[in-house]
C-alpha cells in the first residue's frame, strides 16, 4: 500500500470516520501505525 494511501486511511480514522480496510501487508503495519500516531496528533 502506498503511503499516500495510509495517510489518507489514517486521516479518516482519526476523524472517527467509518473506512473500509485497504489490504496491507505485515511490513506496510509498523507505517500505517506511525501514519496513525501522527494524523491523530494533527487532529488534537
Amino acid at each position: 500500500m502506498s503511503v499516500k494511501t495510509m495517510l489518507a486511511v489514517a486521516e479518516r480514522i482519526s476523524k472517527g470516520q467509518s473506512v473500509k480496510m485497504p489490504a496491507m501487508k505485515f511490513s506496510d503495519w509498523p507505517l500505517f501505525c506511525r501514519c496513525l500516531a501522527e494524523s491523530r496528533q494533527a487532529n488534537k
